[in-house]
């Protein structure tokens, strides 16, 4: 049992490792809908300087205020670019060429004039129209009696704010009274979630705080199995898959998991955005 524990122990502090290390990144959303992972320099009066997150020993950049919707900082806070352009348009009076009695008799000698129009455009982005991005990674684990159970996921969006398509894979063992077991599994499922500060009109902070879930689906299971008193053998199963829990993100890229399944195993764990 000592090398069970020690794997158990090994495996959350992976588990831990990794989720922080995926958060430590600033995002960059420019006005062209396109996105930069960075870390940001320094903030100046009309730019932005920044080194790209994947090569942080490479050359300095930067951008235009003008050219930045938002940005997300890797502590969840964020900063948002205010840019309206405004173009003015004036039109040149026309000339008025000398009068004669003739055309003062044909136009009753009416004066045309000409004013300026002007045309006032804005570019600033609409926060409300921006989607919900949670498509989270999660790595979980749970402690049934006398067992072990590790399981991770993957969603990708459906429909923006409200439902996801996950896959998942698993592994668990169980060893009590000379019978021990390993079973490995893989399943898909769809994910509806509740984004709670969009629903609440924080739109600043969408990304961010409790995302409620319940999902539904099915799973493919094998289990290979040794015991003391009957023959081992192996078995493969295949049935539905439910649950529901929560996630709480600390910031865009980083929260904690709490999971319930239907075998009524709690599994507590992280969830990450890749």
């Amino acid at each position: 049992m000592k090398h069970i524990d020690f794997l158990k122990f090994f495996i959350l502090t992976v588990i831990v490792f990794c989720g922080f290390s995926a958060s430590a990144q600033d995002i960059i959303y420019k006005t062209d809908k396109t996105e930069i992972k960075a870390k940001i320099l320094e903030i100046e009066e009309n730019t932005v300087k920044y080194k790209k997150f994947e090569f942080l020993e490479g050359p300095s950049y930067s951008l235009k205020k003008s050219e930045i919707f938002m940005i997300i900082y890797k502590n969840g806070n964020r900063e948002v670019f205010e840019n309206t352009q405004t173009a003015t348009v004036n039109t040149v009076p026309a000339t008025t060429p000398a009068s004669s009695p003739l055309s003062n008799l044909m136009t009753g000698n009416r004066t045309a004039t000409t004013s300026a129009q002007t045309a006032s455009v804005s570019n600033t982005p609409n926060t409300i129209a921006t989607p919900v991005k949670y498509t989270p990674s999660r790595a979980y684990a749970s402690f049934p009696t006398n067992g072990f159970s590790l399981d991770v996921d993957q969603e990708f969006k459906l429909i923006a704010n409200f439902l996801n398509l996950g896959m998942g894979a698993g592994l668990s063992t169980f060893d009590f009274a000379g019978t021990s077991s390993a079973s490995y599994g893989v399943q898909i499922y769809a994910a509806g979630y509740l984004p709670v500060n969009r629903m609440m009109g924080n739109y600043e902070k969408q990304d961010v705080g409790f995302f409620p879930f319940i999902r539904l689906g099915a799973g493919l299971t094998s289990t290979t199995f040794e015991s003391d008193y009957v023959d081992g053998g192996s078995t493969t199963s295949f049935g539905e898959r439910y649950g529901i829990g929560a996630d709480y993100k600390f910031t865009r890229g980083f929260g904690a998991t709490l999971m319930l399944s239907q075998f009524k195993t709690l599994g507590l764990g992280i969830n990450f955005r890749l």
